[in-house]
C-alpha cells in the first residue's frame, strides 16, 4: 500500500551458502531499493532479522527476494510482514 510502513522479519540459519534477502517496493515500471541482508558465513543458531521499508507513494507492491549464492543449505522460519503505519 503506497505510503505504508512495513516490517519484514524472519529467522535464518545456514551451512555456509552465501545468502541475500532483499525487501523492495515495486510498481509496473519502477523499483525502490529497500533493505538488504547478506550473510556469507555459516549461521549455526537461529538469527532473527528485521527489515523496515516505507513504500513510496508511486509504488503499490512489496517484493521479497531470497538469493542463495553458492552451495550449502539455508533455512528460513517465522517469516512475517507487518504493516505498522499507513
Amino acid at each position: 500500500m503506497p505510503g505504508a510502513i512495513y516490517y519484514v522479519s524472519f529467522k535464518i540459519k545456514n551451512t555456509g551458502a552465501k545468502v541475500r534477502f532483499k525487501t523492495d517496493a515495486v510498481s509496473a515500471k519502477q523499483k525502490y531499493k529497500g533493505q538488504e541482508y547478506t550473510a556469507a558465513e555459516p549461521i549455526s543458531e537461529w538469527k532473527t532479522i528485521t527489515q523496515r521499508i516505507t513504500v513510496p507513494h508511486s509504488f503499490n507492491r512489496l517484493r521479497l527476494e531470497l538469493n542463495i549464492l553458492g552451495s550449502g543449505t539455508v533455512w528460513l522460519d517465522d517469516v512475517a510482514i507487518k504493516q505498522v503505519k499507513k
